[in-house]
């Protein structure tokens, strides 16, 4: 199923469509698009341990939307954070559920 998050700023033309796990299973992947076209990705860059912006080829951006789309990394990339610490407290304790 696929879930698109609408942004809060009702100005926007950016729509972040979620794709997908990783082929690891452990991150997300969400398209960056607007009703016209698909922009890029949002995928994890392991190497830098956070969420990242990978552009489609040809594409531009100004810095209201470059400001949107880092907004959008950095949430992903707490969310990760938060939930892998829940996850390891749960291990800790024998607690298990979502």
């Amino acid at each position: 199923m696929s879930e698109t998050l609408h942004p809060v700023n009702p100005a926007s033309f950016l729509d972040f469509v979620f794709l997908g796990n990783s082929d690891s299973g452990l991150t997300n992947i969400w398209s960056v698009q607007t009703a016209l076209a698909p922009l890029g990705r949002v995928q994890w860059y392991a190497p830098w341990r956070r969420y990242w912006f990978v552009p489609l080829e040809g594409t531009g951006f100004d810095a209201a939307c470059l400001k949107e789309i880092s907004e959008f990394c950095t949430s992903q990339t707490l969310r990760h954070a938060n939930q892998l610490l829940l996850d390891k407290r749960r291990n800790e304790t024998g607690i298990h559920g979502s």
